[in-house]
Formats: C-alpha cells, structure tokens, sequence
C-alpha cells in the first residue's frame, strides 16, 4: 500500500497568491498521503523541464528539508504538474533512494501504488536493464521501451500480476499527464478557480487540500486510462483491459533479494531516442467531462 497525491495544473498566468495555495494544497495533500506508507516520500515537478525530489522519510519530515521546500518555490505559470508518492516499502530498500517514487526510466517519469509480483518475469519478457530493487520499476521501463502509449497500454501494462494504478508523464510529450486507474483506489477532484485537477489514492487524501465548496469530484473508473492536455485541461478517457488477480501474488512466488538484485545495474544512462506516435487509443475515445456518475 502506497500513497498517490498530486496536482495537475493548466499552464497559465497565476499571482503569487494563487501559486502560495497551490503549494499549500500539494502539501497538505502529500503529507495525509503518508497514512499510506511512511518508508519515503518524494514528487516530480514537471515544465518544460522536470525535478524529482525524494527521502526515505514520512511526508511530516520530507518538508522540513530545504531542499524540498526550495524545489516547491519555483513553481510557476509554466509548471504542469506535482506527481507526489508515499511509499511502503514491500520490495527494495527505502535507503536505497533509486528505489523510491518518483521512478525515473529513460523519458518516463511515474508513480505507482500497488505491487508487481511479476516483475523479473517481465524484465526477462521485455529485454530490460534493471537499475533498481523495487518492483514497481518495471511498469516505466516497459512504458520508456514502447514507441507509442498504445502498445505500453494494451501489450504490456495488461501483463502485470499484482495490484496498479499509475500516474506517469512522458517528457517527450510535456503537455501530457497520463494516468491508469487500476485495480487500486484513486480519487480525483476540479478546482474551477484554480484550473486544475488534484488527485490521491483516496478521497481523505485530497478532501482538505482546498476549500471542498471550490473543489468538484471526478468521476474515474477502475480499468480505465486517463489522459490530461495540460494545454487545455481536456481529459480523454479510454477502457483498459487487464487480467488483474488476487490469485496472481500465490501464482508468482516474491523473488529472493540476490534473485532482485543480482541483474540490477548500478548506474543509469537516460535514453532520449524518439518522441512517441499521436495515441490512437484516444482517437474513438471519450471526454472525461460526458461520464455520468
């Protein structure tokens, strides 16, 4: 069990009061995310550029290093999103940072709430360098080693044994934020005023981020992909067909930690080699906006 809790914003001008509460929301939102797992905390801030910060510390503590409060203040009109996670450690050492979310795989930037009981299947499958211990690494390395989202989505996130739900950014394509709703929670609200979207793991997270008479739920279902212009803030919606099951985690032993680590390598060379094709999945698809509750 891990924690999800982030901000997706719509790139716009926006005074220093307003750019002040959207910090404190992200905040507020990432520290109730802790009730989640308290091994470590960290967040992507994702522009033109990106920043990841992470610890292998609670929320409560993560703010109260400069570091991380001096990477919250540029925030500004040019920032799309805050990709925030709390972690419980279920496989690789919180101390080992490489293990912590965000996750870093090539252009991908992501975070993951739940566990991948086959995941060195998948390494094998795949072809993919191992650069860390978690489990949850394989989802972005299968997503970084995909020409397009279309082929990460329907051939490879669909192989997963285990629990899912994602939230990653591809800095090939900055005006997106993409998420899946698995088969874990996930809760998503509107701020009109603010323009933007706030999620978590669960509603608790996000309810006392802003003002609830400013914020408006969204309506996510399980098993679907979520993709946000952060251009626009239109969010196209499309089905997922996964093969999740409980059963999975007795099917695929837990790998040992020399089986883990053996094939893992110590150093990590980002590979920047194409910018991915239009996502033909969105090309039938659905607004967010039409989902009746």
């Amino acid at each position: 069990m891990c924690g999800l809790a982030g901000i997706i914003m719509k790139q716009q001008a926006r005074s220093n009061y307003d750019l002040a509460e959207i910090k404190s929301g992200f905040q507020t939102a990432l520290t109730n995310a802790q009730v989640r797992g308290t091994h470590a905390t960290g967040f992507a801030m994702v522009d033109s550029d990106f920043d990841i910060i992470k610890r292998p510390v609670s929320a409560s503590e993560f703010f109260t290093y400069d570091d991380v409060n001096d990477a919250l203040q540029t925030l500004g009109a040019d920032t799309r999103a805050l990709i925030g996670h709390t972690r419980y450690a279920t496989q690789g050492r919180p101390h080992i940072n490489s293990n912590n979310h965000p996750i870093r795989a090539g252009r991908i930037i992501g975070t993951h709430n739940g566990w991948v009981s086959n995941d060195n299947q998948l390494f094998e499958k795949f072809d993919l360098y191992r650069f860390a211990e978690v489990d949850s690494e394989v989802i972005f390395r299968m997503a970084n080693d995909t020409d397009d989202v279309d082929e990460f989505v329907h051939n490879r996130f669909t192989k997963i044994r285990g629990k899912a739900t994602i939230v990653w950014h591809d800095i090939e394509r900055p005006e997106y934020v993409y998420i899946i709703k698995g088969n874990n929670p996930l809760e998503i609200a509107f701020h009109k005023r603010l323009n933007l979207l706030v999620y978590g793991s669960t509603w608790d997270i996000i309810k006392d981020a802003f003002s609830s008479s400013e914020i408006e739920r969204v309506n996510v279902k399980e098993n679907y992909f979520y993709r946000v212009n952060t251009n626009t803030m239109e969010i196209r919606k499309a089905k997922v067909d996964t093969n999740f099951s409980e059963l999975d985690r007795y099917l695929f032993k837990s790998p040992t930690k020399s089986g883990v680590y053996a094939k893992t390598h110590a150093r990590f060379v980002p590979r920047f080699s194409y910018r991915d094709k239009q996502e033909d999945i969105f090309k039938n698809g659905e607004d967010c906006e039409d989902e009746e509750d």
